[in-house]
């Protein structure tokens, strides 16, 4: 016989009132109890966070003091240019008619370098020699004219002296004499300005041929045929010639907290942006005692001198420079991080005081517990600095940083 078919109302989900009537949710007595459950977890779980035994500890960061060599160096920015650079402009107006040099032509002194038109200045020189002909004949005709005057005065006087000739007559003849004499001194400075023309008339012409003055190679050449050009205290730059490019020199600036320790004869290095790869030599050839402020920032110029036998390197090229000032062997090296830690307690240390002038740095070495330790550097690269006189030894741990962690006891107490 088969089972009979299932009442399907029989399986229908309870509600939610079947559901709280059955756990009796709704009974004051059972949310009671409830709540109770609930504020004693509660309570033993602060109570639990509270008294749980736990330790803390500080964990630190240290550094150890080396021994070894440290080099102190200068960074500073220059631009690379030649040793020595003329710039050729034109004593005399007029108008260029030929040019010889092109940019980058070597060139030796005294070599042509361009021609002006010399038309109105021959014409000049023609006119200087006629006024000194003329000045040179004027002397002459004023020396017949004493000598006359002096043979007149003589026959005054002797006539005179017979009581042929009266005393306004002998006066007339000393007065002409003199006016003559006079007239010889006044030919004779005429002719010297004669002269003096004459000479700059040539020296101006002489000037229309533009030369180079040092032997070296043409950076610049700023004319043309047919350009006129006028002399003026403020005169184009026809012509930059520069005294080879062997020898080049870098100017850098120097910030005023490095200057001290900056002299002439010490060695340097710098790269260019086109070679990055290579380092370049060079020796500090003196250092300008005139500041440049910039932005109410202070720096001086020191000059590199360097070799530049390849021609790799050219004027204008941006150099970042290397000053080598110092250099420690054998020194005992701290680390810049440990003298700028302390703990965040340090037992009311006073601060370090002066030795001598010189500042005292306060490290803490680490010894079990962190120990104050007074040293006195001497030089520094940014990174380490040269202990000069203090109490570390090579291999002291020095702090650098410390951290405060949390440990758990062992509930066993081991």
């Amino acid at each position: 016989m088969s089972d009979p078919a299932p009442d399907p109302a029989s399986h229908r989900a309870p509600d939610a009132g079947e559901i709280a009537a059955a756990l009796d949710v709704g009974g004051g007595r059972q949310r009671r109890w409830l709540w109770g459950v609930g504020l004693v977890v509660l309570v033993a779980g602060a109570l639990a966070v509270a008294f749980w035994p736990n330790d803390r500890t500080w964990v630190y960061d240290t550094v150890e003091v080396e021994q070894g060599d440290l080099t102190v160096e200068v960074t500073a920015i220059g631009t690379l240019e030649p040793l020595h650079t003329v710039a050729v402009n034109s004593e005399v107006s007029g108008t260029v008619t030929r040019v010889h040099v092109e940019t980058n032509d070597t060139v030796t002194a005294g070599q042509v370098l361009a021609e002006l038109d010399t038309e109105l200045l021959e014409a000049e020189l023609r006119r200087t020699r006629a006024a000194r002909r003329a000045a040179a004949a004027g002397r002459v005709q004023a020396e017949i004219s004493a000598e006359a005057t002096a043979l007149d005065l003589a026959r005054a006087q002797t006539l005179h002296g017979s009581g042929a000739l009266s005393d306004a007559a002998l006066e007339q003849a000393e007065t002409a004499h003199k006016q003559a004499v006079a007239a010889v001194s006044v030919a004779e400075a005429q002719s010297e300005q004669a002269r003096a023309a004459l000479s700059s008339s040539r020296t101006q012409l002489s000037k229309t041929t533009l030369t180079s003055p040092i032997s070296g190679v043409v950076l610049a050449r700023n004319v043309d045929p047919g350009q006129a050009v006028v002399s003026s205290l403020q005169a184009a730059v026809l012509f930059e010639v520069a005294e080879g490019l062997d020898r080049m020199s870098v100017d850098v600036d120097i910030d005023e907290a490095d200057i001290g320790r900056v002299r002439a004869g010490q060695k340097a290095d710098f790269t260019v942006a086109a070679f990055p790869d290579r380092v370049f030599n060079a020796v500090v050839d003196k250092v300008e005692l005139a500041p440049k402020a910039l932005t109410q920032v202070v720096t001086y110029v020191a000059c590199l001198h360097l070799d530049n036998p390849d021609g790799l390197l050219r004027p204008g090229m941006t150099a970042t420079a290397r000053i080598e000032t110092e250099t420690f062997a054998d020194a005992v090296l701290v680390p810049n991080a440990a003298m700028r830690w302390a703990p965040a307690d340090p037992s009311e240390l006073p601060p370090p005081e002066k030795r001598a002038g010189k500042q005292v740095q306060r490290v803490w070495r680490l010894d079990g517990t962190p120990e104050p330790v007074e040293i006195v550097v001497s030089a520094t690269n940014g990174r380490t600095s040269v202990m000069a006189e203090g109490s570390l030894s090579v291999g002291d741990a020095l702090v650098v940083g410390a951290e405060e962690i949390r440990v758990a006891a062992d509930p066993d107490g081991d």
